[in-house]
């Protein structure tokens, strides 16, 4: 079970330039980034939640001595890209649904970005499924909160939902495969880099983020 300390250091680095609070309760952060507030909640099992806080806060004050990162974070390095290849069945099949969705100006940077994030929790080292669930979900949701494109992104959301629940059937392993083959898809859909250098920071700390909830 991830530390409050290294919960309270990745949350900081999604603050930037807001602030994060103090942790009330043991097991609930407060994430205030530009898209909006969120309160990341660890069960007793150790399982990470993210939802929209049930309040907006237009300022979050720290009070009294509070232990937190050095000023000057440096984000996890820049995942290079993979050697693109035949897609699978299941990456052509992604492909497609992020081609079809409309709404959004930054659609091929929004898809890039979900590869990326994808790719980086298939990296990680898994071996429970319902924190695999649960980050990927959470994270996801701010990726696309952060575009703005939350509505936009539904159908292709449908798509993807509907192959992780069969390879949730068949175990982690394929639902990891199932990540990577999507993250080739998706960057298939918009092979013309198009992540402005403020879109990869935020990925980029997002990433700190969900590796430090897969960290034991």
């Amino acid at each position: 079970m991830p530390t409050l300390l290294t919960l309270a250091t990745a949350a900081w680095l999604l603050a930037a330039p807001a602030t994060v609070r103090a942790a009330g309760p043991t097991n609930t952060i407060l994430l205030v980034t530009k898209s909006g507030c969120y309160e990341l909640t660890i069960d007793a099992a150790g399982t990470p939640t993210v939802i929209v806080a049930p309040k907006q806060y237009s300022q979050v004050i720290l009070l009294g001595d509070q232990p937190g990162p050095s000023p000057n974070p440096v984000p996890p390095p820049i995942p290079p890209d993979p050697t693109p290849g035949p897609l699978t069945p299941r990456g052509l099949l992604i492909k497609a649904a992020a081609e079809k969705v409309t709404g959004d100006p930054n659609r091929a940077a929004t898809a890039q970005g979900l590869a990326m994030l994808y790719r980086a929790i298939a990296e990680q080292k898994v071996t429970d499924q319902a924190t695999l669930d649960s980050v990927l979900i959470s994270t996801t949701n701010m990726l696309l909160l952060q575009q703005k494109a939350t509505e936009q992104w539904k159908p292709y959301i449908s798509v993807f939902n509907t192959q992780w629940t069969v390879a949730r059937s068949k175990g982690i392993d394929d639902c990891l495969a199932l990540l990577k083959e999507s993250a080739a898809g998706l960057d298939a859909s918009a092979p013309q880099k198009a992540i402005s250098p403020e879109f990869l920071q935020f990925i980029m700390q997002l990433i700190t983020l969900l590796i430090s909830l897969f960290a034991k």
